[in-house]
């Protein structure tokens, strides 16, 4: 087999893959990004059982590698013709209404309500509200059970914040009186109208603003950044969360 025998036999690999193979949880066709996986490691294998340079990148753009054409045009025209995914709505003021009212028609019937998943959920969707959104924040996807996901051990991050959860720990909470004082987190839990504003650690953004700190005033009504920050230092205490562990816990 000569090279560009090679890369024909890499082009009707990747034309075969784009073709049939699926998506084994939805049934779609595999993604670009997929694909391109697939043709990295079709090229690695050839390379290793051909003792061949096989290369699938243009030798013509060093300085900014680029897939040879043949390959970019499947990968694009997959791309562009993807099953789009279900779009994601969100959530509304009724629906914040809504779970505001069961949570206080439980928490009416039993104190222990404050402990149990809905109003862990309520608490953290309303805090990002503000903070945006991001789930590894509050809740672990991908770390391995038993453990939480962590800044990596790499020069990329502050010294002093490698190793450290990803998701928000007591230390990134601070809360402050009208003056900009800070608080004592459980003269805090005592009195909580003393506490008029929230200061957060934003330790995992995944944009420019890693490791920022972010200032919020407390509002009115149930969408209140302070109250859901109070309500989650709170239930951790009571649960006796570590001060160096994630306090999204219920």
């Amino acid at each position: 087999m000569t090279e560009s025998e090679a890369l024909a036999v890499l082009a009707a690999y990747l034309d075969f893959k784009a073709r049939t193979a699926l998506n084994p949880h939805t049934g779609d066709p595999v993604q670009a990004k997929t694909l391109n996986n697939h043709l990295q490691a079709a090229a690695a294998y050839l390379r290793l059982a051909t003792s061949l340079p096989v290369s699938i990148m243009s030798s013509s753009s060093s300085s900014n590698p680029r897939l040879l054409s043949f390959f970019a045009d499947i990968l694009r025209s997959r791309a562009k013709w993807a099953v789009p995914h279900p779009k994601r709505l969100p959530y509304t003021h009724a629906m914040f209404q809504a779970l505001a009212t069961l949570v206080k028609t439980q928490l009416a019937a039993t104190k222990s309500a404050h402990l149990d998943l809905l109003h862990t959920v309520f608490d953290w969707i309303r805090l990002g509200v503000f903070t945006g959104s991001r789930s590894g924040e509050y809740a672990q996807t991908t770390a391995p059970k038993g453990s939480f996901a962590k800044v990596p051990d790499s020069w990329a991050p502050p010294p002093k914040w490698r190793n450290q959860p990803l998701a928000f720990t007591l230390s990134d909470f601070t809360l402050l009186d009208a003056n900009l004082c800070v608080l004592p987190t459980h003269d805090a839990l005592r009195n909580p109208k003393q506490c008029r504003w929230l200061q957060i650690h934003c330790r995992f953004d995944k944009s420019a603003t890693n490791f920022s700190l972010r200032c919020y005033r407390r509002g009115k009504g149930f969408l209140c950044p302070v109250f859901a920050a109070l309500s989650i230092i709170r239930r951790a205490t009571t649960l006796q969360v570590p001060s160096h562990e994630p306090l999204g816990v219920y």
